[in-house]
């Protein structure tokens, strides 16, 4: 994923002792990130103004290397320096040479894939063409990670070379000065806070603090004692800029994230103010348009992060819509332009439309992409490949600063981080160097570095459920909605793609065959945590197979008494599979998140189940009733899922 061998060279070899020297105040670090990984290895360490590591065969080379280093280091800036090294390995001979601890940590990396691929190397060169690269873990949305779920995560953007992290964050931290906001059981303590940023900072990562400024402010504005400080009280959606104490509110809680990650940056969020937008008037607001008051609130914010000594970041949508904003803002301030395309699965050229006047305005300005895992059943892994092949191409091009990957958990945030897993190994390869990398290549690499497993099983595992969203896709624009038939009413038919239910049902099959053959193929993977948590979505492949099975055959059911029992039989199918699927997705859930997120999950599961269930009561009792009259009626409409409001988004629209 991080280098590629050279042909015809030795392979590297296990050899003796390792030395490692670096100056003294990361050596101690660097030694212990050294054991981790590689931990049969004795290590040898010493203090030094360099940053280097070497094998005893390998210490004779290690001039010419750091030579070498100095000399295509040229021109790069300090952040991207102290990211790079030079690596040769061959036979017992390693020497590794870098421009700061950071990047002797990934020189380590490289020469752990190299041992992994029984390979070679030889004055292999590399820095990152994103000096930052961060990751965004949604925890408002019904996952709150505890300590086993942010050290798996950790890591994970450790591995695959992630050296920021922040996240999206309403209400769901552990605020002391206003303990009404927060969810006791569904928070981020301050203790857990703190112990987030040293885990971090151990694996040369950066927290930056969050918090949602001004629209995505329900789970605060939902709270009777700040409900007078929403725009519209009905919907509770954004901030009202009007009023002073919305500024006050906002400078407390900044404070108290601050307090727990030191640091630099502050991601004030501001994206997607839809009641703003839709029904501010200037004549409630002195005069002012909206993006003048959009302005006007960014301005004050930035008065407080100044107080507070932080950067501000911000979301770039608005400033998309409204490019004439970006001469007004002040330089200090970063953009942070997300664009996650649909699943027509976008070029180069889209991202760049989207793009250009933000690079235009010659500030600091980052790239987002994203899991493509949010509302999703199983995130579209062919569309995520899309999105980070192109947009961080297009963003290299433009000479975007950083660039981000974000995790959203809209619709009660199902997925687990197994789902992840790819995203995460394809946006660190791609952020690192964008190149034209297929998924094919790099889900060799990836399930060998990974997972441990030459046969690739594992990423091909990733891909066959990946068919699930081309199967049950009811449009390209609105893309996969598996998740949503599967929480529907059994005969809404809302979400179903308009083509033959059998055609579906065949495919889903098929999938589940494949599912069954690569399973027993994958044998002792490292990290198998990771491949445990799609337990649920086999599961869920289950219902919808068996769904898809009842609607097909639903309409004979009512002139074939044999049809009639078939049907039956394929209720208590689904019952099982429903059953099964709580059962894991309980399993797994617990192993890496607070409870509170699932309980919520647990009782939409429990509603449609309960829908099921007064289904099969009324096959047993349909004696003389038509198919339509069946199919439509009127007491099962509490169970059809309504997207919009499971989303939040009613009157916002």
């Amino acid at each position: 994923m991080f280098i590629k061998p050279l042909e015809g060279l030795k392979p590297v070899k296990e050899s003796g002792k390792i030395f490692l020297e670096a100056e003294p105040s990361e050596l101690d670090r660097l030694h212990r990130r050294c054991l981790e990984v590689f931990p049969q290895k004795e290590i040898v360490s010493k203090p030094s103004e360099h940053f280097a590591l070497w094998s005893q065969a390998g210490l004779e080379g290690l001039s010419l290397i750091a030579r070498n280093f100095s000399e295509q280091a040229k021109g790069l800036s300090i952040d991207v320096k102290s990211q790079s090294y030079i690596l040769s390995a061959e036979d017992e001979r390693i020497s590794i040479y870098a421009g700061g601890a950071s990047g002797l940590y990934y020189g380590m990396l490289a020469l752990l894939e190299l041992f992994q691929k029984n390979a070679g190397a030889r004055d292999f060169f590399s820095h990152p063409v994103y000096p930052r690269r961060g990751f965004l873990q949604d925890l408002s949305r019904g996952q709150v990670l505890n300590r086993a779920g942010w050290e798996r995560l950790v890591e994970a953007l450790s591995f695959f070379r992630f050296n920021w992290l922040t996240f999206n964050l309403e209400h769901n931290f552990g605020y002391e000065k206003h303990p009404e906001i927060p969810d006791e059981d569904d928070q981020l303590t301050k203790a857990e806070a703190k112990a987030l940023f040293e885990l971090c900072k151990e694996h040369y990562i950066e927290v930056v603090p969050m918090q949602q400024s001004f629209g995505h402010c329900r789970g605060i504005l939902s709270r009777e004692k700040y409900r007078h400080l929403a725009f519209d009280e009905k919907l509770l959606w954004s901030l009202d800029p009007r009023k002073d104490d919305v500024y006050s509110l906002l400078e407390e809680l900044y404070e108290e994230q601050c307090e727990c990650f030191p640091g630099d940056f502050f991601l004030v969020g501001c994206d997607e103010p839809f009641d703003l937008k839709k029904f501010w008037k200037p004549e409630t607001g002195d005069g002012r348009s909206f993006p003048e008051i959009y302005l006007a609130h960014l301005l004050r914010l930035h008065q407080t992060l100044l107080g507070l000594k932080r950067r501000m970041m911000v979301w770039g949508d608005i400033f998309v819509e409204h490019p004439e904003l970006l001469a007004r803002i002040p330089d200090d301030v970063i953009i942070i332009n997300w664009q996650y395309g649909t699943s027509n699965q976008e070029n180069e050229d889209f991202y760049l439309a989207k793009s250009r006047k933000i690079a235009d305005s010659a500030r600091e300005f980052y790239v987002a992409t994203t899991t493509w895992s949010y509302a999703r059943l199983f995130p579209e892994i062919r569309t995520m490949e899309a999105n980070n092949k192109h947009f961080l191409k297009a963003g290299e091009n433009l000479c975007a600063k950083g660039a981000l990957l974000t995790n959203w958990g809209d619709l009660g945030h199902l997925q687990l981080l197994g789902y992840i897993a790819p995203a995460l190994g394809y946006f660190g390869a791609q952020s690192f160097k964008p190149d034209e990398l297929s998924l094919d290549d790099f889900g060799r690499d990836f399930s060998q570095c990974f997972f441990g497993d030459e046969s690739g099983n594992s990423a091909r595992f990733y891909l066959v459920l990946d068919k699930i969203n081309e199967v049950v896709s009811p449009g390209k624009f609105l893309g996969s909605s598996a998740l949503f038939v599967l929480l529907d009413d059994l005969f809404s038919g809302q979400y179903i793609p308009a083509c033959s239910l059998k055609g579906i049902s065949d495919q889903l099959l098929g999938i589940i065959k494949d599912v069954e053959a690569l399973t027993s193929g994958i044998k002792n993977p490292a990290n198998p945590e990771w491949l445990l948590d799609l337990k649920p979505v086999i599961y869920a492949l289950g219902i919808l197979f068996s769904k898809f099975l009842v609607q097909e055959n639903a309409s004979l059911m009512f002139q074939d008494a044999s049809k009639r029992e078939e049907a039956l039989i394929l209720f208590g199918h689904l019952s099982a599979y429903f059953q099964e699927f709580a059962i894991a997705l309980k399993d797994r859930w617990m192993s890496q998140a607070k409870p509170r997120g699932l309980e919520n999950n647990l009782r939409r599961l429990v509603k449609v189940i309960e829908g099921y269930q007064k289904r099969l009561e009324q096959l047993k009792q349909s004696q003389g009733q038509s198919w339509e009259q069946f199919r439509d009626s009127p007491e099962f409409s509490e169970y059809k899922f309504n997207l919009i409001k499971e989303l939040g988004l009613e009157g916002l629209l």
